[in-house]
């Protein structure tokens, strides 16, 4: 019989802890809701649950660690791990050993039961070596769960609480008399040149909130609850858990707003590229992709989180509209055939207004996509060397369905050629001949659907890469961008990595070549380091995400997902490196074999640094690559309330972009 993988879960409550002033009253709720529903919800002929509660005097540090090392033990590959944690969280004075890719001077801590009595916080960093000592060398989906205060970046490798913030999750900043060595898990640093990084531990990191702001408690359903965990448990039972990590966040936050307007929870992912396209547990069901979350704000009124910032343009001649499904079925999937056309009231930054019709009720999400968000067309021409039997049939589902993102052209005006044979088609860009991608099915006149469903992919590339904020009143030196080449790797971790800056990479593209070693003789891929200071002097907190578009047409934000800067913090881009089990600054930029194999040696990759006063949703720009013509194919991808005054909008944005050509 095949052995079933198991889902671990280790969860911690803390209502009463050691010190009285500390109390507080839903986290028990949390952990036995979250228990409940997992109790539920798993299959049990396909997994196994075990389940570990540590509530209160139970909770206490060093009992945490302890179940931390024997709980989680016997993980195997294929497992499934979480770590839950409801109580209080805070942060503590960061060891100068860390401070090199720490933003701001602060570690983030977790309160356990005696930490302010007879132990301390159990800091990010400790957390993090714990979780990589529990999956070393094994294939594990972790989930860690922090409904806490600063709980952003709560496992990166100010004030006591008063009466009047009792619904808050978080106690005073410490600064422990101690040195870094002291950390548990010191044994496991990674020494170098800069400093000491923890080894980076693969998981998934579900945040009650930023590293700077409060988690809230509330009375949710006639009882106190954290607002974290109920927006993720009214979202797990609307999908049936059928959702993924990106989606569930998306519901997570719009619940979150319904409750606690300064709170925006965080998904962050260490070790695992595109997060926002894995499901829940590792759920091997899938859920159409492109809706997004519809919900109300108490401020705001009915929204949906995208804006110009995602592309989405006002057309003062032009009503645009969303497509909103009402009815969710009893396996948590949605009822397509249920629809509203809701009209889009007005589009702002990070999100837009909608015109709800009366009765919606204000405390439900729905689901919406929109219908007709327009791109600028890319021109494009067929071959004249095409099949005349496949350009015929092609050409007439063309023109039964035209579409506003593609427009015919003359060849020698179009951007890309599509070339059609029997059974396959080919779209290759003009000024590159030795690129073409491909997308090959059995049967005529079937290509229509296929080469269009590329052909968006390709205008949606070109729509990102041309998106600016032309009227922002952000200035060009907000923020101080700073780019070197790395000119020098060396296997010794200790030596520093010889780099030089490139002032002027935000003018024109730089070019880095591969470099052959002296040593060996090898041809070694170039890199490059960028940091992002927000000065002192800002007074101003900024959101930044980075995104690289390829040249595959790929769009991802994994160097920067999301990453907010207060006055004096500084950012490095960074990239998880297998070999080492740590993140590096160093970024590097290679030519794929399948790029060389046609005779392709150079390459330009695009990245725009994304920069706004709010938060905002950046996965939203992120889709796979087409595959290339020697490629395997890829599998794909209520009214508003009436008010007395206008709420002003005071979110800004703005975009930076710059080029890198990589030459072998």
């Amino acid at each position: 019989m095949e052995k079933k993988p198991k889902l671990y879960v280790l969860g911690v409550a803390i209502n009463n802890y050691a010190v009285p002033a500390h109390q507080l009253n839903g986290c028990h709720n949390d952990l036995n809701d979250l228990v409940e529903y997992l109790s539920e919800n798993i299959n049990r002929e396909q997994w196994e649950l075990k389940i570990c509660p540590l509530k209160d005097k139970a909770a206490t540090r060093a009992a945490v660690i302890h179940q931390f090392r024997t709980f989680f033990q016997p993980l195997e590959d294929g497992d499934t791990a979480i770590f839950y944690f409801s109580g209080h969280g805070s942060q503590a004075l960061t060891p100068e050993a860390f401070q090199h890719d720490t933003p701001g001077a602060f570690h983030e801590t977790i309160v356990c039961y005696d930490s302010r009595t007879t132990s301390r916080d159990l800091y990010d960093k400790e957390l993090s070596g714990l979780i990589w000592k529990a999956t070393e060398g094994k294939d594990i989906h972790f989930i860690v769960i922090l409904d806490c205060c600063h709980s952003g970046s709560g496992v990166r490798g100010s004030e006591e609480m008063t009466a009047q913030e009792e619904n808050v999750k978080k106690v005073a900043a410490r600064d422990i008399d101690k040195t870094w060595m002291q950390d548990l898990g010191a044994d496991y640093y990674h020494f170098h040149a800069e400093g000491v990084d923890v080894r980076a531990s693969k998981h998934i990191l579900i945040a009650a909130c930023q590293r700077n702001e409060k988690a809230k408690e509330c009375n949710l359903a006639s009882r106190k609850r954290g607002v974290l965990t109920f927006a993720l448990l009214t979202a797990l039972k609307k999908s049936k858990g059928n959702i993924t990590y990106g989606a569930l966040m998306e519901e997570i936050q719009a619940v979150v707003a319904i409750y606690s307007l300064n709170q925006h929870p965080l998904l962050e992912a260490q070790g695992i590229d595109q997060v926002h396209q894995l499901y829940f547990l590792n759920a091997a069901l899938e859920r159409e992709a492109h809706k997004f979350v519809v919900s109300y704000h108490l401020l705001k009124g009915w929204v949906f989180y995208r804006g110009k910032i995602n592309g989405i343009v006002a057309d003062p001649l032009e009503k645009h509209t969303i497509k909103l499904y009402t009815e969710v079925l009893e396996d948590g999937t949605i009822n397509e055939e249920v629809h509203e056309e809701i009209e889009i009231d007005t589009v702002y930054p990070s999100y837009c207004t909608l015109k709800m019709p009366v009765g919606f009720d204000q405390k439900e999400c729905f689901l919406g996509v929109l219908v007709n968000y327009k791109m600028d067309p890319i021109k494009i021409a067929i071959a004249d060397d095409s099949d005349p039997k496949e350009t015929s049939l092609f050409l007439k589902e063309w023109n039964f369905a035209p579409l506003d993102f593609i427009e015919r052209s003359a060849a020698t005006e179009a951007e890309y050629y599509i070339e059609l044979a029997e059974k396959s088609a080919t779209i290759r860009p003009v000024n590159q001949h030795k690129l073409s991608f491909r997308e090959v099915h059995q049967g005529l006149g079937r290509h229509f659907f296929q080469v269009l469903e590329n052909l968006e992919q390709i205008a949606y590339w070109h729509q990102v890469k041309k998106l600016d904020a032309p009227a922002s009143e952000i200035p060009d030196a907000a923020l101080q961008f700073t780019f070197y080449e790395v000119n020098q790797k060396s296997s010794d971790d200790l030596a520093p990595a010889a780099q030089t800056e490139i002032p002027n990479f935000l003018s024109s593209t730089v070019t880095l070549r591969y470099q052959q070693n002296p040593n060996t003789a090898a041809w070694e891929h170039p890199a490059f380091r960028l940091k992002i200071e927000n000065p002192a002097t800002n007074n101003q907190c900024f959101w930044i995400s980075i995104l690289a578009l390829e040249t595959d047409f790929r769009i991802t934000n994994r160097l920067c997902p999301l990453q907010m800067l207060q006055p004096g913090e500084t950012h490095w881009l960074n990239l998880y490196n297998s070999e080492t089990n740590g993140y590096s600054k160093d970024i590097p930029l290679l030519i794929k074999e399948e790029f060389k194999a046609i005779g392709i040696h150079e390459l330009v990759t695009h990245f725009k640094i994304l920069i706004a006063t709010d938060c905002f949703n950046a996965y939203t720009f992120n889709q796979d690559g087409i595959p290339l013509l020697s490629q395997a194919k890829l599998e794909a991808v209520g009214q508003s309330r009436t008010r007395g005054t206008e709420i002003p909008e005071i979110v800004d944005w703005k975009i930076f972009d710059f080029s890198v050509k990589v030459v072998a």
